[in-house]
């Protein structure tokens, strides 16, 4: 406790040190006085010190009396954090407020961001810069193997950067990008710390073939790839995979109120589905012949972006449907139980397991003529 009071106290007397030091004027080529105003005009290689604090600019406006800068010749403004430089800007010594107008790029000292747009406010006490108007942010993350630098882009109507927490804040049409991912929502929050994205706000997040919304969504970043999507409420995950060897498109739809994705790579590796979940899959040339399957929750892994197997548990129900060499629908199966497990090899039904004191397997064979043939199977494997 008195360590962190000895502690606050030091920050407290540094902070009223550097707002008791004046604002210097070190160089300027020009000087008029307007004495009426307390303005003084300067021109050419202006140059201000406040503290550690320098502003640099060609033309300039010196209100001494309100103790503010106002640059309309360039506006170069450094900090030990960071700069920031724009077309046109003022300094206000008293709160320490840095504003920049048309043009604008500010850096982290440390090279790992940069922010973008046409009006930013940077309050140096809070370490807060404010990104009021067509808002940009680059947040760079080196990767000493490959030897190459990715960007993580944010675009929004507003955005504000909390430097002391790392956090960017971003509201309004917000649009964030790395790579081929591309997230979009309302409202989104950015944790560099922690490499997390939380977002609200018909939030929706996209991978090559993977898409994933609902109504808040939580993203875990790995370097500048994908690690983990957690959606909550209204999830909806798709999967268009990608056709091989002359084969059609295949889709799957998992939906419930509660999604969790895992990702290896630009690849889904497995979601998990809680609370009223449903899975679909079907094949683009055969959109009227839908695989089915529903429970409380659902659980599918993928490898190298095809379906491995797929599990439901509680209430279970599936319905799958069959083709011949030709493609034609050769039959259907539905089961009903507990558990049900399903295994695929290229992505159809290779084995179907179901467990449960009710459990009950239908096949239904469609390749005879006239009415299909019946086969009922009990607890075990189809």
């Amino acid at each position: 406790m008195i360590k962190w009071v000895v502690a606050l106290w030091f920050s407290l007397c540094a902070m009223a040190f550097a707002q008791s030091k004046p604002l210097l004027m070190e160089h300027a080529d020009s000087l008029s006085v307007e004495r009426g105003r307390g303005f003084l005009l300067l021109r050419g290689d202006v140059r201000f010190r406040h503290d550690s604090v320098q502003v640099r600019t060609e033309r300039a406006m010196w209100n001494k009396n309100a103790d503010v800068v106002h640059c309309e010749g360039g506006f170069l403004f450094l900090h030990p954090k960071g700069s920031m430089k724009a077309n046109a800007g003022e300094y206000r010594r008293k709160s320490e407020i840095a504003e920049g107008i048309g043009s604008i790029v500010a850096r982290d000292s440390n090279g790992e961001a940069a922010y973008f747009g046409e009006r930013a406010i940077y309050n140096r006490k809070t370490e807060f810069l404010d990104l009021i108007s067509a808002p940009v942010v680059h947040r760079y993350t080196k990767d000493t193997v490959k030897h190459k630098t990715d960007t993580l882009i944010i675009r929004a109507r507003h955005i504000i950067y909390d430097r002391k927490r790392d956090l960017a804040s971003a509201f309004g049409n917000v649009r964030i990008t790395q790579g081929d991912l591309v997230v979009t929502c309302d409202t989104g929050w950015f944790d560099k710390k922690n490499n997390k994205l939380s977002l609200v706000g018909k939030p929706k997040c996209q991978l090559k073939d993977n898409q994933l919304s609902g109504d808040s969504m939580h993203i875990v970043l790995a370097g500048d790839k994908l690690k983990t999507v957690r959606v909550v409420k209204n999830a909806l995950g798709v999967q268009d995979e990608t056709p091989k060897n002359g084969d059609p498109l295949k889709h799957t739809q998992v939906t419930g109120d509660t999604l969790f994705a895992e990702f290896d790579g630009d690849k889904m590796k497995s979601i998990y589905v809680t609370v009223g979940a449903e899975g679909k899959f079907w094949e683009e040339d055969l959109k009227n012949y839908v695989n089915k399957m529903t429970g409380q929750t659902l659980a599918l892994a993928f490898q190298d972006g095809q379906m491995q197997n797929a599990r439901v548990l509680g209430s279970a129900k599936s319905t799958y449907w069959y083709t011949d060499k030709k493609r034609v629908i050769s039959g259907r199966n539905e089961a009903l139980g507990d558990t049900i497990f399903v295994t695929f090899d290229s992505s159809k039904v290779k084995r179907l397991r179901i467990n449960g004191n009710m459990a009950t397997g239908v096949f239904y064979d469609l390749s005879k003529k006239g009415l299909a043939d019946k086969k009922t199977v009990k607890e075990g494997k189809k």
